[in-house]
C-alpha cells in the first residue's frame, strides 16, 4: 500500500460527506526521502478521484520571524474566540529580536529549499496551484481561493466568495501584525542588513 492514498482514504471515511478531503504537509527535509517522492509519484498518477498539490509559499522573512516566535511557550494557532491564547500569541509576536548576522544566508537556504519543492513537483508531475499565503489570508479580495476552487474544481459559484465568507469559515484566528516596525526589535538593523539585497521587497 501507498502512504499518500492510505491517508486519503482514510481523511474519506473520517469525512463521508465532505466534496474533498486533504491534509498539510510542510515541505521539511523528509519531503525528499524515496518515501516521500512515492507517495508524490501516486499522486502524479492517480486519476477519479485525482490528487492535487495546492501549494502556498508565505514571506520567508515572516518564516523566520514566526520559527523565532514559537520558540517561546505559544500554540501554534489560536481558536478565533480563544482572547487569551491570540493575545499571548501578540505578545511573544511582538520585540523580536533577529540574527542580522545569519538573516541573509538563513533566507538564501530556504528560498532554496521552497525552489527545490517546486522544482521537484514540477519533475514528478503533480498538479499544481501555487497561491500567495498573504493574499489568501490577508488579501482585499477572494481571488486565491477561486482560483484553488476552480483547481480543484470544486467551484459552484465563485462570484459569491468573498473574503468575509473565507474568514467566517477560517477556524483559526491572526495572531501577528502586519508591521515588521512593531514585531521586530531591530527592525532598522534588518532593514539595513537586508538592503540592496534581493530580500529588501519581504519587508513590510
Amino acid at each position: 500500500q501507498n502512504w499518500m492514498l492510505e491517508t486519503m482514504c482514510e481523511r474519506q471515511k473520517q469525512y463521508p460527506d465532505a466534496g474533498m478531503v486533504g491534509f498539510k504537509w510542510k515541505p521539511y527535509a523528509g519531503f525528499y526521502s524515496a518515501l516521500a517522492k512515492n507517495g508524490l509519484q501516486s499522486a502524479a498518477s492517480s486519476r477519479k478521484p485525482g490528487i492535487k498539490v495546492v501549494r502556498l509559499r508565505r514571506n520567508l522573512l515572516d518564516v523566520v520571524i514566526s520559527r523565532q516566535k514559537h520558540k517561546g511557550k505559544v500554540k501554534a494557532h489560536c481558536a478565533k474566540e480563544d482572547e487569551k491564547c491570540i493575545k499571548k500569541h501578540l505578545e511573544a509576536g511582538t520585540g523580536i529580536e533577529l540574527n542580522i548576522d545569519e538573516l541573509v544566508v538563513t533566507l538564501q537556504n530556504l528560498t532554496k529549499q521552497e525552489n527545490d519543492v517546486d522544482k521537484l513537483l514540477v519533475e514528478l508531475g503533480v498538479p499544481t496551484v501555487h497561491i500567495s499565503y498573504e493574499k489568501a489570508y490577508y488579501g482585499t479580495n477572494a481571488k486565491e481561493w477561486i482560483q484553488v476552487c476552480d483547481f480543484l474544481g470544486v467551484c459552484t459559484n465563485k462570484k459569491k466568495l468573498t473574503m468575509t465568507k473565507m474568514h467566517a469559515i477560517m477556524g483559526h484566528a491572526s495572531t501577528s501584525s502586519p508591521y515588521h516596525n512593531v514585531t521586530l526589535e531591530n527592525y532598522v538593523a534588518v532593514k539595513e542588513v537586508l538592503h540592496d539585497t534581493e530580500f529588501e521587497a519581504l519587508l513590510h
